[in-house]
């Protein structure tokens, strides 16, 4: 499945999981959003796609998706 013109918004994509379904992601080249409640561990994420799948990703949210108030909604 060709994946370049896609947008993938992927949580808990600091650790694990998540991580590893970003990383999937970057390596097909898909626009990538990274939402964890780590921010520095996104950070480690973002850098890391960014240096070893040629794909940089659209932007990076550092929040804890149980608690509304951190949302802004």
């Amino acid at each position: 499945m060709a994946l370049t013109d896609r947008t993938a918004l992927v949580f808990g994509s600091s650790s694990g999981i998540g991580k590893a379904i970003a990383l999937g992601l970057a390596r097909k080249c898909s626009k990538i959003f990274l939402v964890s409640s780590n921010p520095d561990k996104l950070s480690d994420t973002a850098s890391f796609i960014a240096s070893n799948t040629g794909c940089s990703c659209v932007g990076t949210y550092a929040a804890d998706m149980s608690d509304l108030q951190q949302l802004n909604i």
